[in-house]
């Protein structure tokens, strides 16, 4: 795989779980303000989770460093 195909495939991930953080975050405190909120909400958990996947997705996915390509010769 192509560290750009890798690349893609890991911003898509991350906007993927991103979104759906945001929806389930969203949800859960609709439920909360108006006192449906338990800590028994599954979707409260799946959000948690799912922030905790995002966290540890940015934390591994460090870029791969290149190596330095040599100087140009300037008499060349």
């Amino acid at each position: 795989m192509s560290p750009a195909t890798a690349d893609l495939i890991r911003k898509l991930v991350a906007g993927l779980v991103s979104v759906l953080i945001t929806v389930l975050l969203f949800r859960v405190m609709f439920r909360v303000a108006h006192g449906r909120g338990s800590l028994a909400d599954a979707e409260m958990w799946i959000a948690l989770v799912l922030l905790g996947l995002g966290v540890t997705w940015v934390k591994a996915a460090r870029r791969m460093r290149r190596e330095p390509e040599p100087p140009e010769d300037p008499h060349a």
